[in-house]
């Protein structure tokens, strides 16, 4: 972990901003003794209060939302308190989910686990912040709940068309056109002090589609000199191959232009910037790209690297398995873009690959920052709820064994589906998920094996810390099976532990009950995922397990076969 600090206001104290937890109970009455649950009926629990802000209440079972990306609407969002419950999910229909037939079951095992488990509250994950969003402390005291302590900002291509110390540090947002401009809904100067608020680590994208490395150079003499803040990385542009206005100033700009820049001709322009941005601080630590723009396209880590590798401190990529999406799609292919959980490790194990070959003494990190299911995605898009949930439990949990050094989802909050909040503070499935993952599978987790005959079933065990190895989280993105797994053989104690589920058509997840079953055949339905809390630490101890030294897994996750990463086409913004 990096020993740079960030700035922290005057008078500021690690335990001014907090967040309770807060869990919504819906009430909930199914026949559900083939799954082996028997659900019971609860009250609502109470919400700790949150610090001032616009963000009053915030609950971590809240609205669903569909997943994807894209720019804010609004530069304002309204005060809001927590959502009103859910609607108690309705009992599982005969017919199974989506009203299909009734799914098969599959009987699978467990046992673990690939590689050692990691920490994830120390910078590992993290969140995407965008400049044309304001900051409140009550958005701290969320994303503190998470704990999400990686910050990139100011998000995505906005990266590329912001200008934090025009106008003596208010700073311009330009748009596409070059004709219209506005200022940010979040100065520098309050990142900066917000920051803090959240213990972060950070990542600032400087502006490198205009090709300016001067003016680089003064953001970051603005921000060690001005601000007293020194962010963990400086990150050079964002997505270069979805450029379209290379080398052409701010003021130039017309909607009309298509101006890109190759692979090589970035690769100087890195170069230019790592120069720039040494002579202000030689200890900066740098990443030398944001992202490609179009999948995992060859060529730019390789070019990139084989220049400027020795003076860079990592790369980062960005995962959107569905790519852009122009219209509501059904869930099967949804989960089918995640390739039974191999997406995330075949694009983070060819960038490894990548980097090793061009510079095998760099010592590089490789960073996900940003994390997606697709972008653009419709709002009536049904990839919502406990299917959204899955879906980033499947990139969560196969993410667990990788040689990564932080994974960022996109975003904290836009008007597009996905985002943690929506622009009037009302939280998506994205954010119940995260919010769920800290406060019952815990800090640290590690990825087990699972052996069925049909691949889809994703495991993680996790804690408070790397020997409280006590909870489960099981996820199910294939969209006809229904996984029964025996937990006794595994977890001796699992009849102890306690229940909540979250399937595909429940907005927020809900607890339950062991059935007649037990233990002995826990049903994991499709599209649905389960988290287990207090069912004691499995039988082997998953804390003392080899890692791969690329972090690359033993086996395929999910009983996946591994594939070349495809190319993933990815809307800028």
């Amino acid at each position: 972990m990096s020993s740079r600090q960030t700035h922290r206001p005057e008078g500021w104290t690690d335990g001014e901003v907090t967040a309770g937890a807060v869990f919504v109970v819906v009430l909930v009455v199914a026949a559900a003794l083939t799954a082996g649950l028997s659900l019971y009926s609860a009250g609502s629990a109470g919400a700790g209060g949150l610090p001032s802000g616009p963000r009053t209440g915030t609950s971590p079972h809240g609205q669903p939302s569909g997943g994807g990306t894209g720019s804010a609407t609004s530069n304002t969002t309204s005060p809001v308190t927590a959502p009103p419950s859910p609607s108690p999910p309705p009992a599982p229909a005969p017919t199974g989910d989506h009203g299909k037939a009734v799914p098969p079951s599959v009987n699978a095992a467990l046992s673990g686990p690939i590689g050692t488990p990691v920490r994830l509250d120390d910078g590992r994950i993290g969140v995407d912040v965008r400049a044309d969003v304001p900051l409140t402390s009550a958005d701290a005291a969320a994303v503190n709940a998470t704990g999400a302590l990686f910050i990139r900002w100011p998000g995505g291509g906005l990266g590329d068309r912001f200008d934090p110390i025009a106008d003596d540090g208010a700073g311009v947002v330009y748009a596409l056109n070059g004709s219209d401009s506005a200022p940010p809904a979040t100065t520098f100067a309050q990142f900066a002090t917000w920051c803090g608020w959240v213990h972060c680590q950070s990542v600032v994208t400087l502006p490198a589609e205009i090709d300016n490395a001067s003016l680089a150079a003064q953001i970051v003499s603005y921000s060690l000199h001005t601000l007293d803040f020194s962010p963990t990385y400086w990150e050079i542009g964002n997505e270069p191959a979805g450029w379209t206005h290379f080398d052409i100033p701010w003021s130039e700009w017309t909607a009309t232009q298509n101006v890109s820049v190759t692979p090589a001709e970035f690769a100087l322009v890195v170069q230019s910037y790592t120069a720039a941005i040494l002579a202000v601080d030689p200890t900066a630590q740098i990443i030398g790209l944001g992202g490609i723009g179009t999948g995992q396209t060859p060529g730019w880590v390789q070019s990139d690297v084989a220049v400027n590798g020795p003076n860079l401190s990592g790369v980062a990529i960005h995962i959107y398995p569905m790519g852009g999406v122009n219209a509501s799609l059904p869930l099967s292919s949804w989960y089918d873009s995640l390739d039974n959980g191999s997406v995330v490790p075949n694009h983070v194990n060819q960038t490894i690959q990548e980097i090793n070959e061009t510079c095998p003494t760099c010592n590089l990190s490789v960073l996900i920052d940003e994390l997606g299911s697709g972008t653009q995605v419709p709002a009536a898009d049904g990839l919502s709820g406990g299917a959204l949930g899955a879906y980033i439990g499947t990139e969560m949990i196969s993410s667990l064994p990788l040689n990564i050094r932080s994974m960022d989802y996109y975003n904290l909050q836009s008007g597009t589906q996905g985002a943690w909040f929506a622009m009037n503070g009302t939280p998506s499935a994205a954010y119940t998920f995260f919010l769920d993952w800290a406060q019952l599978v815990g800090h640290y987790a590690g990825e087990l094996r699972v052996a069925a005959t049909t691949p889809g079933l994703l495991a993680a065990v996790g804690g408070s810390g790397p020997h409280l190895m006590k909870n489960l989280i099981l996820v199910n993105i294939s969209p006809t099976a229904e996984f029964t797994v025996n937990l006794s053989s595994t977890f001796p104690d699992a009849g102890n532990g306690s229940l909540v589920v979250w399937p595909s058509g429940s907005a927020a997840p809900y607890p339950a009950q062991w059935g007649i079953w037990g233990p002995t055949r826990l049903s994991v339905l499709p599209d649905s995922l389960v988290i287990l809390t207090d069912v004691g630490a499995p039988i082997r101890d998953v804390s003392h397990s080899p890692s791969s030294p690329t972090g690359a897994p033993p086996q395929p996750p999910g009983g996946a076969t591994p594939a070349a990463a495809p190319s993933v086409m990815r809307t800028q913004e």
